[in-house]
């Protein structure tokens, strides 16, 4: 009932959020029921004229028999959610014997950008419907992310507790052409079919490499990339030479002669621009590259000519908030074909389709959905693979824009094709379930236990017990909450749900526990199993704790692009903003800590004005940070554009700093970190197996 009216509205003192389904009313913050919400919307979008008592039971309730005794005890909620209980001297809502209802202050629409979302912490995208102007301060993280988006899901993602599907295979079969353990992504063909590279962590490594591999031989080289974030390369001029190098804010881009790597590389100055990657070769003696200028433009494609060393755009776009990314060039070398990819809006990606010669745009084809890849299956069609790598492909006919979903026996990251015709593919990650290594916060790494457990455990955390754990784990149905004794072994199951959750926090003295289900906060009474909400299923939770003092919950979430930190009160059973620009919140002695939407660690007074910076600063990239307050110590955990942990920790007592990268292996996410009495936990995700393969034939069936 919401979809006609502004996100946010001002009624005299108070603001309708119709978005997260609020009333804002200075720093307290009132979730509306689901009938008060639809309620207030209709009184609004009719706020011109009074609405009769018949007229809310025909369209709020929708025609559902209800009681005006019911109708009228929804508009007392209403009133005492805006505050108006005066009924003698009203100040929102007016009552008119005989005719209704009507609001008594006219309703301004007030400007909003609606929450950029990049990826969440299980690397799923997420959206909303608005069209926002990207927030200066997110723009350098957004961009970067724009960059980084394809690989951190690739190599990060664990797709191992993807469900059986009944489906149909790919048109033809496949051979393994590299089985080897770990991740791999950012695949490159070469015109001939003779080479690939690809992006990977191998046989257990930590560090980011390229690969050349030679599909004939099975010889594989690593490349000698430079040491940065986001490793690139495609072959250009007719095979004779490899592009490779790094994306980022230190990227740096060379060309090296094939196939003998001894040789030397020429460096190309990319120095002009502030981002760049997902090069393509377009045509003989050119290459396109997605750069920005500046870190306030989207990215867009520019050629490279490789024998004048000039730079000249070929996408234009100037619209905040999107990428063009994952170019491909048709067979014929006469259509390119790129995502432009939104993360502010409801049109999700944009296919793109270019004549080469000329740079006009032939075709726009706008989803509202994400792609992972895509590739030329004909001349008129691409075949695009699914962000969440499922069992199937989309097969899309450019000329009449249909998209059909085809299963697949296989799910499948990345598929490519030479100019010749040769497929390959590399497999959607298959991550084996995890093993949780438990070591001591001693800076040196030294493993103390590891648990190895039977079934599909998806995260660990410690519990106040001595020796005992939460445990989650999925089943073919739903996910389970399990309190498991690291002594025995025993578990004992507390909790069920059909989405996915995590324990963020444990009450330190009552039988409670703080979850995320899916973006949502709930508590769970662990001795009756029953769960409520504290948050709407409209707000953008990224994190919460207890604070005993005081009995609430302190939990940050994104509004409007930017970070505030809120509280409920567990027994009055509201919402109130603490504090905005704020990533985290916790009180220690008569103060609190808190970390800003920098990554910068400041000590507050107790009416959270600024009392110090401390000597603990993350840097702007902290989507993944997280923090955890035990006793003198804040220590804090965040994930670098290096793909490393970072672990630093601050005596707020002596000031003392210690910061070091974890001795863990690639994990996904910060909260399957856990840390507890000066012991940390972790999941182990190395086991992970992407085999790359080549088609018999093209992987889905063509009309030409």
């Amino acid at each position: 009932m919401s979809n006609q009216l502004s996100a946010k509205v001002q009624l005299g003192d108070v603001v309708f959020d119709t978005v997260q389904r609020q009333l804002i009313h200075g720093e307290t913050v009132t979730l509306l029921e689901p009938k008060v919400y639809d309620l207030l919307c209709y009184l609004v979008a009719h706020s011109q004229r009074f609405v009769s008592l018949a007229e809310l039971h025909q369209q709020v309730w929708a025609g559902r028999i209800v009681t005006d005794t019911a109708v009228r005890r929804t508009i007392s909620k209403l009133r005492a959610a805006l505050g108006d209980t005066d009924s003698e001297n009203p100040r929102y809502l007016k009552t008119q014997m005989k005719l209704g209802y009507q609001l008594l202050l006219e309703p301004v629409s007030l400007p909003f950008a609606a929450p950029l979302h990049i990826m969440s912490d299980d690397s799923e995208l997420k959206s909303t419907t608005q069209t926002t102007q990207l927030p200066e301060s997110l723009s350098k993280g957004f961009r970067y992310s724009l960059l980084i988006l394809a690989l951190i899901v690739s190599l990060l993602t664990a797709t191992w507790w993807l469900t059986s599907n009944t489906a149909h295979p790919v048109a033809s079969g496949y051979d393994v052409v590299l089985e080897m353990p770990g991740a791999k992504s950012v695949l490159s063909v070469s015109q001939s079919g003779e080479w690939l590279t690809f992006t990977g962590m191998l046989d257990n490594d930590n560090e980011l490499n390229i690969y050349l591999l030679n599909t004939q031989t099975g010889a594989m080289q690593r490349i000698p990339a430079p040491a940065a974030a986001v490793p690139f390369s495609e072959f250009v001029q007719n095979d004779k030479q490899l592009l490779y190098g790094s994306a980022g804010e230190q990227h740096a881009f060379y060309l090296q002669p094939l196939p003998d790597l001894s040789l030397p590389a020429r460096q190309i100055d990319t120095s002009e621009f502030a981002l760049i990657g997902y090069p393509v070769a377009l045509g003989d003696n050119e290459i396109l590259f997605s750069a920005s200028r500046n870190l306030t433009e989207s990215l867009t494609y520019y050629r490279y000519n490789i024998l004048t060393e000039q730079w000249t755009p070929f996408s234009y776009n100037h619209r905040a908030g999107q990428g063009d990314m994952k170019a491909r060039v048709s067979a014929d070398g006469q259509k390119l074909a790129l995502m432009r990819v939104n993360f502010s809006s409801d049109v999700l990606t944009q296919i793109l389709i270019f004549d080469v010669s000329s740079a006009e745009l032939l075709k726009d084809i706008s989803f509202p959905q994400y792609f992972f890849n895509l590739e030329w299956l004909s001349d008129n069609q691409l075949v695009l693979t699914s962000p969440n790598f499922g069992r199937f492909l989309y097969q899309l006919d450019i000329e009449t824009e249909q998209l059909d979903k085809v299963d697949t026996s296989t799910a499948f990251a990345e598929l490519r094709r030479s100019k010749h015709g040769d497929w390959f593919g590399i497999y959607a990650p298959n991550v084996q379930a995890p093993r949780f290594n438990l070591t001591r916060l001693d800076w040196q790494g030294s493993i103390q236990r590891i648990f190895s457990l039977p079934e599909r455990p998806l995260s660990m955390t410690f519990s106040q017990l001595q020796n005992h754990y939460w445990l989650v784990e999925r089943d073919e149905e739903q996910f389970n909450l399990f309190l498991y004794n690291g002594a025995d072994g025993n578990k004992t199951k507390l909790f069920s749900h059909p989405e996915r959750f995590r324990v963020l926090d444990q009450h330190p003295e009552q039988a409670l526990l703080l979850l995320r289900i899916q973006n949502r906060l709930a508590l769970l009474n662990t001795e009756t199993g029953e769960y409520q909400y504290i948050s709407s299923s409209q707000q953008d939770v990224f994190d919460g704790h207890f604070q005993q003092a005081d009995n609430t919950v302190n939990f940050t979430e994104q509004v409007s692009g930017k970070w505030q930190v809120s509280r409920f009160d567990l027994q009055q059973q509201r919402q109130t903003i603490l504090l905005r620009g704020y990533r985290y919140l916790a009180a220690w002695q008569q103060q609190y800590v808190a970390v800003d939407q920098q990554g910068q660690f400041w000590l507050l007074a107790a009416d959270y004005s600024a009392v110090q910076k401390l000597p603990l600063q993350l840097g702007e990239d902290i989507s993944h940070m997280r923090v955890f307050l035990q006793q003198d110590n804040v220590i804090a955990i965040n994930y670098t554009t290096e793909l490393t942990w970072q672990l630093s920790q601050l005596d707020l007592v002596t000031r003392e700093l210690q910061q070091t990268e974890l001795p863990v292996r690639p994990v996904r996410s910060a909260w399957e970190i856990s840390i507890k009495d000066g012991e940390l936990l972790y999941a182990n995700w190395t086991q992970v197996s992407s085999p790359i393969v080549r088609f018999h034939g093209p992987p889905l069936k063509t009309d030409e």
